[in-house]
């Protein structure tokens, strides 16, 4: 459940962009459907959905959370102070 802060993590290091999350959807719900099949003990369809719904919810939470958390300054910007 860690992956909105590793896609805003990634999205800080210049890895990924807000545009290349939202075009590579459709291949993030289908490796977060492959994985949730292989990773689920029962092997039936409700706990596959039980951790592929989650997973998905969180890509889309973090998709938002790369668009609308601040950048900040860069640390050679006018004002800028690393104790405050």
């Amino acid at each position: 459940f860690q992956l909105p802060l590793v896609m805003v993590f990634l999205n800080r290091i210049g890895m990924f962009s807000v545009q290349n999350y939202l075009q590579q959807w459709k291949i993030a719900i289908l490796v977060i459907a492959f994985l949730s099949m292989i990773l689920t003990p029962g092997g039936d369809i409700y706990s596959m959905c039980g951790m592929g719904l989650p997973l998905i919810i969180l890509y889309f939470l973090g998709i938002a959370l790369c668009k609308y958390l601040p950048m900040g300054r860069p640390m050679g910007a006018e004002g800028y102070d690393p104790v405050a």
